[in-house]
């Protein structure tokens, strides 16, 4: 979960019966949501377009995360793989607007004061040893199968 403590949230969704149902089981947290109808115009007004414009891009730049496709992604690992370094490019390097508004994510928050280079991105090695990150994080990282893979190794 991206909020492991009891907190206010401001939840935006599309409105699946589904969430409501799995809130009232968070205690402790204190939740607003706000429902977006799936028929409304997915323009920069809906609540939602950031949410959508990601997925489309995503769509758009991986094979795996089509519809009907062929190229799926074999484990979760490689799903997460694709999308961290989509969503890496999409904040720090990628402009908002190819059209109006050249400036990233990244630098409308006052991160940086221009897009990163994908060699920038991708050229310091980080290690996972050394930087604080989730348990959750942390299984994605060394892969899901690692336990069961070496307990099946070690019984051979």
């Amino acid at each position: 979960m991206s909020a492991p403590l009891p907190q206010a949230l401001d939840i935006r969704s599309d409105g699946h019966p589904a969430y409501e149902r799995s809130f009232r089981r968070l205690l402790g947290y204190s939740i607003f949501h706000k429902a977006t109808p799936s028929t409304d115009p997915r323009t920069p007004d809906n609540d939602l377009f950031f949410v959508n414009k990601r997925d489309m891009m995503l769509r758009h730049n991986g094979a795996n995360h089509r519809r009907e496709t062929i190229a799926f992604s074999k484990r979760d690992q490689g799903v997460i793989d694709r999308a961290a370094i989509h969503l890496m490019l999409a904040n720090y390097w990628a402009p908002s607007s190819v059209n109006h508004d050249r400036t990233t994510p990244a630098m409308k928050l006052g991160l940086f004061e221009t897009p990163l280079s994908p060699e920038a991105l991708l050229g310091k090695r980080q290690f996972v040893t050394r930087t604080s990150v989730t348990e959750e994080w942390r299984r994605y990282y060394f892969g899901w199968e690692a336990e069961s893979s070496t307990r099946r190794h070690a019984r051979a």
